[in-house]
């Protein structure tokens, strides 16, 4: 009896020896192929990000979307022709926080830009900041304080007091 229990012992201890053996290698298999296919998505990602980073920053630039003072993330990606997720995704790897801020800071340089234009000098503040796509005073104010570092009044004084 005990020669039938220690090989039913020794037989069992062989199969979950052999079963873990073989289950480390399916692990393995698996976490390989994961691997290859999670560095296949990232490579068409990154094209992807590529590809829709340069449409955005075109039409931006060529079109001027920020000046729409209605523009949201839904009609910008209706305009260019791409999902508004992707653009989402590609503004959020181009270090901007979300489609806002991206926006905000393109009317932020075009304020720059006009403030500095002989044409727009009689111009207030909140005039140019109406012609450079904001639709509120205080929501140029909030944007050109975060991303500039200083309120608008202050850049104005610094420009004027650099051309002196």
């Amino acid at each position: 009896m005990t020669t039938v229990s220690d090989s039913l012992a020794s037989l069992l201890l062989y199969y979950f020896t052999i079963g873990s053996l073989v289950q480390i290698n399916i692990v393995n298999i698996t976490s390989e192929s994961e691997v290859e296919s999670s560095k296949r998505k990232q490579e068409e990602n990154k094209e992807i990000y590529e590809r829709v980073s340069k449409e955005i920053e075109r039409y931006m630039v060529e079109e001027k979307a920020f000046l729409d003072q209605d523009m949201t993330l839904k009609t910008f990606a209706k305009r260019v022709g791409v999902s508004s997720r992707s653009i989402s995704k590609t503004i959020n790897e181009m270090e901007y926080k979300n489609f806002n801020m991206y926006l905000n800071h393109y009317r932020v340089e075009e304020f720059k830009t006009l403030i500095e234009s002989e044409k727009y000098q009689k111009y207030s503040n909140t005039a140019l900041a109406k012609e450079a796509g904001f639709n509120s005073r205080a929501s140029f104010y909030k944007n050109f304080k975060d991303i500039v570092g200083i309120s608008p009044s202050d850049y104005f004084e610094s420009l004027n007091s650099d051309a002196i």
